[in-house]
């Protein structure tokens, strides 16, 4: 432990081979903290403030900002680094507080929950971008302060040496088991050792104030994914739960599992068989299913099934349903393929017909043989950025043509593309027809339900679709529209949630 408080010896003043491994290893202890904090509060402040998960890159950007500024500081004489417990504390308390606060956004682009731009929102936004800026500012001038009184070449090896083994350690902990009160623990303690002992008096009391509030923070019964914040409840509960209804695979009217990530709702997990339920309930389980059912209505074939964006495994289960002999079910969140196992009544990842591919779908369709008779693009709805590093959501080189064209020429000759969506905005819905239409050559069939698209197009003959399914009116565009306003996302500009080729205001 070392304080930095007196001045640093300047390189013409070399201090003895001793002292130099010991700032060294003081160096490789700051630039592992700073990476590792910096990792934790990307993966859990979406946790907290649920759209913080559009903004992940602003909390890389503005860690990096703190750093750079405390670098810069780093030749004064006054050592900040006191002051690191009480700005940590600021921080978490800003975002706990922030939580209750729904975050903008712009009204050219589309995000899940989102309401209209206010500018309580946007302070909120901007506030978490400077609490979290300022956190990073004392470690940040503590290691400018090292560089300063250390040769070039051994300050670069310790500092690149802490920074490449934070990453990696966050990586393997992140992998294995994350936990934000474990994580949080750990930087508590490393912040606690590099304190002077002075210090421990007021700093150690805010640190442990700090971890409480990341404790709160989280629900104990929460399933952390590579990409979410889980929870999962009983639907009609609130009440998070991680285990399921005893006997659930055997029980008559199984319940079904409401699946929220960053606490808003993204998928159910149950069976949608009817026989499974009573007559009283079939009715409704009947309804929630017409808009799986309906692509397999209008199909020629179906006996091979592939599906892209496969969540809890309604889709697959489904297409079991409708007489699929075999269904191909991708799905990159590992975790929600497991919350399946645990919470879904039909148990769809064990049936026999079933293949599950834990994977990135374009990834998939690059390497499959192909010859189905259908593929279905299930709500690849993602609700976060493909990385804190991209402004790319996790689902944008999905919705583009080049994808669609990917998965086009595995049909057979009769096959089936078929692509579900919550549109919502009249002019998102436009940008997935015309993206469709683009691969496949043809203008596809159109169906629409309460803001909801399912869109098909065929390789081959087929009957005609019919005009309604359902609560679905199949929809046709008015002659000669030919959709060229609407800006089909591509792999050069795969923004499908984006109105057209702008930037968004809030950025």
């Amino acid at each position: 432990m070392v304080s930095l408080e007196s001045s640093v010896p300047s390189l013409s003043q070399p201090a003895d081979l001793g002292e130099i491994r010991r700032r060294g290893r003081e160096l490789f202890c700051l630039s592992f903290l700073a990476l590792f904090l910096e990792l934790m509060v990307i993966r859990w402040a979406p946790s907290v403030v649920r759209l913080i998960a559009y903004y992940a890159n602003l909390l890389l950007i503005s860690s990096f900002l703190g750093l750079g500024i405390g670098a810069i500081v780093g030749k004064t004489r006054r050592s900040l680094f006191g002051w690191f417990p009480a700005l940590l504390l600021i921080n978490i308390l800003f975002m706990l507080i922030a939580h209750f606060v729904t975050m903008p956004s712009a009204a050219s682009e589309s995000r899940f929950y989102a309401p209209t731009p206010a500018l309580v929102r946007y302070v909120c936004l901007v506030g978490i971008f400077v609490s979290n800026a300022i956190v990073f500012v004392p470690l940040g001038q503590r290691i400018g302060a090292l560089f300063e009184a250390l040769p070039a070449l051994d300050a670069y090896s310790w500092d690149l040496g802490g920074s490449l083994v934070g990453t990696l350690c966050f990586g393997l902990f992140s992998l294995k088991y994350f936990s934000p009160t474990v994580g949080m623990g750990f930087v508590t303690l490393m912040v606690i050792l590099l304190l002077p002992r002075r210090q421990w008096l007021w700093g150690i009391p805010l640190l442990g104030l700090s971890l409480a509030g990341v404790y709160f923070s989280v629900s104990p019964n929460a399933f952390w994914s590579p990409y979410y914040y889980i929870t999962v409840a009983e639907q009609g509960s609130k009440q998070f739960v991680r285990e399921p209804h005893p006997g659930l695979r055997t029980m008559d009217d199984p319940p079904m599992y409401n699946v929220r990530v960053n606490h808003y709702f993204l998928q159910y997990h149950g069976t949608f068989d009817p026989s499974r339920y009573s007559p009283q309930n079939r009715a409704e389980i009947l309804s929630s299913r017409m808009q799986y059912d309906l692509p397999y209505a209008i199909a020629p074939a179906h006996r091979r099934v592939l599906v892209l964006g496969a969540g809890g495994g309604t889709d697959t289960q489904v297409a079991v349903l409708n007489g699929a002999e075999q269904v191909d079910a991708v799905e990159i969140d590992p975790m929600l393929v497991k919350i399946s196992g645990k919470f879904n009544a039909s148990g769809i990842y064990s049936n026999p017909k079933v293949r599950i591919h834990i994977g990135d779908a374009r990834a998939f369709l690059r390497r499959s043989p192909g010859g189905y008779d259908m593929v279905l693009f299930g709500f690849l709805d993602s609700q976060a950025l493909f990385s804190s590093m991209a402004n790319i959501r996790l689902d944008g080189y999905i919705y583009t043509v080049q994808s669609m064209q990917s998965a086009f020429r595995l049909l057979n000759d009769n096959g089936v593309l078929s692509l579900s969506f919550m549109a919502g905005h009249d002019w998102l819905a436009r940008k997935l027809v015309r993206m469709v239409a683009l691969a496949t050559g043809q203008m596809p069939t159109i169906y629409e339900s309460q803001g909801q698209v399912v869109i098909c197009a065929f390789r081959g003959g087929h009957p005609d679709p019919p005009p309604r399914y359902g609560r679905f009116v199949r929809t046709d565009f008015p002659a000669g529209d030919n959709l060229s306003d609407a800006v089909a996302p591509t792999d050069d500009w795969p923004f499908l949630y984006l109105s057209s080729k702008t930037i968004p205001a809030d950025y």
